[in-house]
């Protein structure tokens, strides 16, 4: 954790909060995903798919480290506030996740905040997750297996699809404790989840002991660009 803070604290120019997110994503992607993702282990394949979500294709990598089919399947939402990360930044997570488990895992490229605020990325995991149950045989995953997961932003919006798809009676997906840490929140479609451990870290997490928190400015960037019909409708304008 420490060579993480020291390569944070090493980094130049603006603070990402200070920047449009384009701009933002871009300094993001060149400061740290060659080091996140450096010397990645190799798999049985990598495979690029579109599954069909309500308001277009959802872009979504598929990880197999060599499972037996028709495989359990992990979906996993990065994260990056709502508006940073995607595929890419997470590549090697989900490769070591999928080495480690022995499943599938399926990468969600949902879609980012400002552009698409709350609940468009919220609604791409939904759909993304239906698609997976309904369709996911035909890529080598049970069904009666699936499992989601992510980190930071990714676990708020794994936690959310689990109480989205509970309450609209299924399908049942299972949350694994280990990525869902942000929050210590209990709730499943089927099953319970426990807390997201994200790559820019969490202070629920054992693993990020002693790093500091989230300044108030970013917070308060990140918190302006997502959630604004939800802010309004609970009254609330500032973090």
């Amino acid at each position: 954790m420490q060579v993480i803070l020291d390569r944070a604290a090493a980094a130049t120019g603006p603070a990402l909060s200070s920047l449009e997110p384009d701009t933002a994503r871009k300094l993001d992607a060149e400061q740290f995903d060659a080091y996140w993702n450096a010397d990645p282990p190799s798999l049985a394949a990598v495979t690029e798919h579109a599954l069909s979500g309500a308001d277009g294709p959802i872009r979504t990598r598929l990880y197999d480290p060599g499972a037996r089919k028709p495989a359990p399947c992990l979906a996993y939402f990065h994260g990056g506030g709502w508006v940073l990360g995607g595929l890419d930044s997470h590549d090697r997570v989900c490769r070591e996740l999928a080495l480690a488990s022995g499943m599938l895992v399926a990468a969600v490229d949902y879609r980012l905040a400002p552009e698409h605020k709350f609940p468009e990325p919220l609604e791409d995991c939904i759909a993304a997750m239906q698609w997976i149950a309904a369709e996911g045989r035909n890529l080598g995953i049970d069904s009666a297996r699936l499992a989601v997961g992510g980190d930071s932003a990714g676990g708020n919006l794994a936690l959310s699809t689990l109480l989205a798809l509970r309450d609209a009676g299924g399908p049942s997906i299972r949350a694994p404790h280990r990525w869902l840490r942000s929050r210590r929140a209990h709730a499943t479609s089927a099953g319970s989840s426990s807390g997201a451990r994200g790559r820019r870290g969490s202070s629920s997490s054992p693993n990020t002991a002693g790093a500091p928190p989230a300044n108030s400015s970013a917070a308060a960037s990140v918190w302006s660009r997502w959630p604004s019909p939800a802010r309004r409708a609970c009254g609330a304008t500032t973090m």
